[in-house]
């Protein structure tokens, strides 16, 4: 799959293209474990407003951050593949990643 290029690596090379590695870093915001639904639903409703404002957007571009998913079940999809992913390399690779 082929993604864009980020404005901010412009001059960078792409080591995907040389080496055949893909990578990618991620964040995310987590709650505790027990915090209650209304509560969750409160902090997702106002982080998807947050990401939709002309400042917000315009601050990831400029950090070439590309927001992924909207909801918590997303993210949680999401870091249930990316954990299964990168332990099979680790795996696959003979590494240990502590």
């Amino acid at each position: 799959m082929h993604r864009p290029r980020k404005r901010a690596y412009d001059d960078v090379c792409e080591v995907t293209a040389d080496l055949f590695l893909k990578f990618a870093g991620w964040t995310g915001m987590l709650a505790p474990a027990g915090t209650s639904g209304p509560v969750l639903d409160k902090l997702e409703k106002e982080l998807i407003a947050a990401l939709k404002k002309p400042d917000v957007k315009e601050l990831f571009n400029t950090l070439a951050f590309t927001p992924a998913g909207e909801t918590r079940d997303e993210f949680r999809r999401f870091m249930i593949s990316e954990i299964a992913k990168w332990g099979k390399a680790e795996k696959d690779s003979g590494t240990k990643i502590h």
